[in-house]
């Protein structure tokens, strides 16, 4: 995998630190631990699960489309 990374000119420490730093954001712990739901299904803006309400409003769509 290296061989190829390198081939590619692919950092692979930068490029999983990249992919989890856009999973944290995507899958916030708080409201998707035990939860099979896309991103775009979770609650938005909530800092609780109590307070979640409403289809999620994040940044990840974009990125997620991009990085594919």
């Amino acid at each position: 995998a290296s061989v190829a990374a390198a081939r590619c000119h692919v950092d692979l420490p930068q490029a999983v630190l990249f992919k989890m730093d856009l999973n944290c954001r995507c899958y916030p712990a708080h409201l998707s631990h035990g939860s099979a739901l896309k991103y775009t299904d979770l609650p938005r803006g909530a800092t609780s699960e109590e307070q979640a309400v409403g289809p999620a409003n994040l940044d990840c769509e974009s990125t997620v489309q991009a990085s594919t």
